[in-house]
């Protein structure tokens, strides 16, 4: 009867040993599989929030397109002359200025800063009327147009003036 007893507690320990050596990997492995689970979950709503940011800003990069277009009228992101050359021929067209000469060169070179200039130099002949109603524009217009200079003259053949202005205009540096 003690060889029974024996024998039985011998399969029951010898079963609890196999299944505590056979499953323990198991239960181990489980368990670090689902702390890499949450692990991944909590970079998946992280990456989920960044995902939502990005198309907030989308969105309100949609809603302010024009601002932006705006922004990049004022200092063009290049050296732009035909934009330069439209603006100016629109002011007169608007002022009733005749423009002769249009001259575009690099302005002063100055490394430090983040935009670089243009020296724009106008030749053209008006009234004096016309004359004040194009610098209004000028100064009106989206692109910045920082006036240096200007000379006012008598046109000989007529009783229109001439005028000579300089200014700058600016654009990003690259």
């Amino acid at each position: 009867m003690n060889f029974r007893k024996l024998i039985s507690a011998g399969v029951i320990s010898l079963a609890v040993v196999i299944a505590f050596v056979l499953l323990w990997p198991t239960f181990n492995h489980t368990s670090l599989l689902r702390t890499a689970i949450q692990e991944r979950q909590v970079i998946l709503q992280k990456r989920a929030s960044l995902v939502s940011k990005v198309k907030q800003w989308q969105a309100q990069q949609k809603k302010d397109q024009s601002k932006i277009d705006k922004l990049s009228t004022l200092l063009p992101s290049q050296n732009a002359n035909e934009e330069i050359l439209v603006s100016l021929e629109q002011i007169a067209k608007q002022a009733g200025v005749v423009m002769q000469k249009v001259e575009i060169s690099n302005g002063d070179i100055n490394n430090a800063t983040s935009y670089e200039n243009l020296l724009v130099t106008v030749v053209s002949s008006g009234q004096y009327v016309n004359f004040r109603e194009w610098l209004a524009l000028l100064e009106k217009n989206l692109r910045i147009f920082d006036v240096q200079e200007y000379v006012i003259g008598k046109d000989i053949a007529g009783n229109n003036l001439n005028f000579t202005i300089k200014f700058n205009s600016y654009y990003l540096n690259k």
